[in-house]
This record gives structure tokens, C-alpha cells and sequence, in this order.
């Protein structure tokens, strides 16, 4: 078991398991920036906790197992933390508002800067997801196409068993097997920007905070420039990780607006298009290949992700496996030891 003096909290992978308790508040506030930690020991005396770390960009997963002893922590924390429980039971209180959750029925969303306190049993393992108020205030600027000055406030209980809940529930699994997963396509930094975006926004539009009404709205007309303006910044960004939540920000419209306006004026969605321009991209790529070049190697640098994804599009649009592309390129040149079809 490691036992530093002074525990510290790295940006990469860790474990670390505690087994005295002035250590265990020391760490504890590491974590979670709490203003008052009281920790129990077992009936047996000891207090033992571990934490794993998985970070990605503004969010932060930790996964946490109370093998000996309980925990009450409170606090105003400066991020808000969607907290699932795993097994055993978390009692949290806020404002008017308390909640038990227990193993795979239920979560809580801990606001921003709002006095909580949770208390957690002995044998509980938690998920929690640390997520960045700048984040949730971007995400909803760019929905509602105005700057969102004021924190939004989440209701403390999640149902996971039903409706917008459940959909969060296997966002957060599937950002969590991709996180465990950095050097397969799903946990690829494209992959994960997408799911970090959908994460929020399914937040933000389907489960109860202050601004759902403002959401509900209806999109005002579309926009044209703003749709050009858009285009050319995906255009140039096509083969970098991107929001498009980020990318319409950028024309002064909510992502909601930008969509519709793209889609009466193109025809397609945003990420159809970026799709596309990524194909083309790499078309040209193959076409001006130099021996020693792999389509692998391509279709990573045009912004895909997937191979098999990326061959089965990359034939639709130009009626040949990009393979056969290179080959012509190379002058027939065999490529089966370096090429993905």
C-alpha cells in the first residue's frame, strides 16, 4: 500500500490505498477540493480507500472502493460531479434536496460551487465523473447560441433505470470503456471529444437543470452566413479532433439553429459534411502517396478513426477500397503487408 506524507493527485493513471485516516482527509480534499472531511474506521480499526484516476481533457473519472471504514465529506466544490454508485450506498444532502443511491439504480449530479455533503458507507465503490464548470457553460452557450453567464443548477437525483437517465447511464459506461482503451479507435482522442460532448449535452437537455426551458425554445430561423462561416472552419479543421459544439460557438448561434440552418441549405447535418471532407481528404492523400505510406497511416491523418469504418464510406463514395487507390498511386506496388481494405 502506498503511503505518502503528502498525497499528491497526477494528471495520469493511479491506485492509491490509505490506511490512516489523517491521510485519508488529506486525500480526500486532493480530490475533491471538500472544505470538512470525517472519516470512521471499521469496527476492526482500520480505514483502508483506493482511487483510480482516468482523465480526459475537461473531465476527470475516478473510481473510488471504500475497502475499510466510512466517509462524510462536505463542501462547496468548484466542479460539478455526476456520481454513480457501483455497490453499496451514498446518502448525499444539498440545499433542499437529499437522496440515497444505491448499486445501478440511481446517480446524483453535485452542482458547482453548492454546499453538499455525502456520506459513504464501508464496501461502497463509487464512479464519479469530475466534469469542469467550463465545460457545462460552453456546451450550453453553444446550444442556446448566447453566453451563459450564471452556473447551471442540476436535480441531485438521477434515475438510471428510465428515460434520459438510462442514455446517460450507457454514455458514461461507453466513455469509461474507452477510457480504459487509449490504443484502440474508441478511446482515440476524436472518439472521445465526441463522447465528452454528448456526455454534456445529454446533461444539459435530458436531465432537470435550470436552463432545460430555454432549450425547449424553438431554434429562430436559419442562418446562412453563419452556415458558411461554419463550413469554411470545419473545412480547414477537418482532420483535427473537434467539437462541433466548440465550432458553433464560433458563429454567435446555438448548435440546435446551426444544424437546422446547415440542413435547409446543404441538406445534410454537420457531421455529414465533415464526414465527407474527410473522405476527400484522404482520397487526395492516397492519390499523392509516396512508397512507404500506408492507408492506416491516412486515414488517422484525415480524422478518422476507425478503419473498417473509414473502408466501408471510403468505397460508397468512390466505388473502390482505398487499397486499390494507393496501389494505383504506388504503381502497383504490393501493399498487402501495409494496408487495410
Amino acid at each position: 500500500m502506498l503511503r505518502p506524507e503528502q498525497p499528491t493527485i497526477a494528471s495520469s493513471e493511479r491506485r492509491i490505498e490509505l490506511v490512516e485516516p489523517d491521510l485519508a482527509q488529506n486525500m480526500f480534499s486532493r480530490l475533491y477540493s471538500a472544505t470538512k472531511i470525517d472519516v470512521y474506521p471499521s469496527v476492526e480499526g482500520k480505514f483502508a480507500w483506493s482511487w483510480k484516476m482516468l482523465p480526459t481533457g475537461p473531465m476527470t473519472v475516478i473510481n473510488g472502493h471504500a475497502i475499510a471504514g466510512s466517509a462524510d465529506v462536505a463542501g462547496a466544490i468548484p466542479y460539478y460531479l455526476l456520481s454513480f454508485v457501483q455497490q453499496g450506498t451514498v446518502d448525499f444532502k444539498s440545499l433542499k434536496s437529499q437522496t440515497v443511491v444505491t448499486a445501478d439504480k440511481g446517480a446524483a449530479m453535485v452542482n458547482a460551487d453548492v454546499h453538499t455533503t455525502t456520506f459513504t458507507h464501508a464496501g461502497t465503490q463509487t464512479l464519479n465523473i469530475r466534469i469542469e464548470p467550463n465545460a457545462i457553460l460552453s456546451h450550453a452557450a453553444a446550444l442556446l447560441g448566447t453566453t451563459v453567464s450564471t452556473m447551471p443548477r442540476f436535480a441531485l437525483p438521477l434515475d438510471l433505470l428510465s428515460g434520459p437517465g438510462a442514455d446517460i447511464n450507457r454514455l458514461c459506461k461507453l466513455l469509461c470503456d474507452a477510457l480504459t482503451q487509449p490504443d484502440t479507435p474508441l478511446g482515440s482522442p476524436h472518439v472521445l471529444a465526441h463522447l465528452r460532448e454528448a456526455l454534456i449535452g445529454m446533461l444539459l437537455l435530458g436531465s432537470e437543470n435550470t436552463l432545460r426551458s430555454r432549450f425547449q425554445k424553438p431554434p429562430p430561423r436559419a442562418n446562412l452566413h453563419a452556415v458558411k462561416v461554419v463550413e469554411e472552419i470545419l473545412d480547414a479543421r477537418a482532420a483535427e479532433p473537434i467539437s462541433i459544439a466548440e465550432i458553433a460557438a464560433q458563429t454567435g448561434i446555438g448548435l440546435r439553429s446551426l444544424e437546422r440552418s446547415y440542413k435547409a441549405a446543404r441538406g445534410c447535418t454537420l457531421r455529414t459534411f465533415l464526414k465527407a471532407r474527410r473522405l476527400e481528404l484522404a482520397h487526395q492523400r492516397l492519390c499523392a502517396a509516396t512508397p512507404g505510406t500506408t492507408v492506416t497511416q491516412i486515414l488517422y491523418a484525415s480524422g478518422f478513426s476507425r478503419p473498417g469504418e473509414f473502408s466501408q464510406a471510403y468505397r460508397q463514395r468512390f466505388g473502390v477500397a482505398p487499397s486499390e487507390t494507393l496501389r494505383r498511386a504506388l504503381g502497383n506496388e504490393s501493399l498487402e503487408s501495409r494496408t487495410v481494405t
